[in-house]
């Protein structure tokens, strides 16, 4: 089989981690840009390429000849260069998150199924062999039990609000790969040590960050998020609360919690796996954490531990080879439209529950954005001048 053609949509720095994982994955090929502003376009060619530039998807698809498309636009800009792939017959890989709306996920899986092809939402956790390593521990017969609880911790410093959208898809598709479906949510934002009210919600681009993409409204500073699977395994989340930690990310993670034991995947990249022998916060009784090595993930071909910069493409190339195997073999991507969808749905249940005071049970039926509806409801025009579909 030949190449898959890729092209890329958006010329930022994921395009960039984008370029270089694709020189770095085998069958497939980058041949093509495409930007709205030509000079980013030419530029992009310039260092990756050469390559043809577009100034829209559209165009890209059809006349490069493609067969994946790459969007890593930002996230209010994810929905119509999917739509526009999916009507050319490109299969499609999309930068997280999804889209803005339910509504908007929607489209894009249905768009891509009635088209036939494939639509994968950039969760490389998916495709990580930490997963079965992790899966072998809670088996075996070293002590794990039943699964109960899911903790998920971010550590990043940044607030609640915006970690939500940039990163909690990530961490919420990497619980269900363990738990499943969700069923229901219960959550609370806290915005300077009180409860968050309509008065917060806000842009990211408010929060005075300018490293920060845009990712539409937002609420809350910090959060805690408890959400309910179909298997009975509680998965809770805290967002949020250690913004002075001096080692950020390195705390961030998902716990798996046993009834005999823990395995914990923990940091930024690259991760580390721990396991922890006893029962839950039993560390007074002498247990402790044990590392556990996945040399497929922390180290390279001659054996030597990868630096980030690898560690941070390398999972980019996996998931083009599962969208190779995936158009070879006719099936789903591992992390497909609809695992990102629920992933997605997840985010946006967390504020439902905090606006309207309640557990909410997902799917969720309002398909719109929670947080622009609580605005409309109260006689505001959405922060920033918002409009969703």
């Amino acid at each position: 089989m030949a190449p898959l053609r890729v092209g890329i949509v958006g010329c930022g720095q994921m395009a960039g981690n984008h370029a270089d994982a694709l020189r770095l994955a085998d069958e497939t090929e980058l041949v093509a840009v495409a930007d709205i502003r030509p000079q980013a376009a030419q530029a992009f060619s310039s260092r990756y390429g050469p390559l043809e530039t577009y100034a829209g998807c559209r165009e890209m698809c059809r006349r490069a000849g493609l067969d994946m498309a790459i969007v890593a636009t930002q996230g209010p800009h994810h929905v119509e260069p999917t739509l526009e792939a999916a009507e050319s017959g490109v299969h499609v890989l999309c930068e997280k998150p999804m889209a803005l709306t339910l509504s908007d996920c929607d489209r894009m899986v249905e768009a891509c199924r009635k088209a036939g092809v494939k639509l994968a939402i950039n969760h490389q956790r998916r495709v990580s062999p930490y997963n079965d390593v992790a899966k072998s521990l809670m088996e075996n017969a070293w002590g794990f039990g039943e699964l109960v609880a899911i903790e998920i911790r971010f550590t990043s410093g940044r607030t609640a609000a915006y970690e939500l959208m940039e990163v909690g898809t990530h961490f919420f598709d990497w619980a269900r790969i363990f738990c499943g479906d969700v069923e229901w949510c219960s959550a609370d934002f806290m915005a300077g040590g009180r409860l968050a009210d309509l008065d917060d919600v806000h842009l990211s681009s408010d929060e005075g960050r300018p490293d920060q993409r845009e990712e539409g409204p937002l609420l809350g500073d910090r959060a805690d998020i408890r959400f309910g699977a179909a298997n009975g395994v509680i998965v809770r989340a805290l967002l949020g609360q250690w913004p002075h930690l001096p080692f950020k990310g390195l705390g961030s993670g998902i716990d798996l919690i046993g009834t005999e034991g823990q395995v914990l995947i923990r940091g930024e990249t690259p991760y580390s796996l721990w396991r922890f022998r006893g029962p839950y916060m039993t560390p007074a009784l002498g247990h402790g954490y044990e590392r556990v090595p996945v040399p497929a993930e922390e180290f390279g071909a001659d054996g030597r531990p990868i630096d980030f910069r690898e560690a941070l493409l390398r999972p980019l190339a996996s998931m083009y080879a599962e969208m190779t195997n995936a158009v070879r073999e006719d099936r789903d991507h591992a992390s497909s439209g609809e695992h990102g969808r629920a992933a997605q749905e997840m985010v946006f249940s967390a504020w439902e529950s905090h606006v309207t005071g309640r557990r909410v049970r997902l799917p969720l039926e309002y398909r719109g954005h929670p947080l622009v509806r609580w605005q409309r409801d109260a006689g505001r025009d959405p922060v920033g001048g918002w409009a969703e579909a």
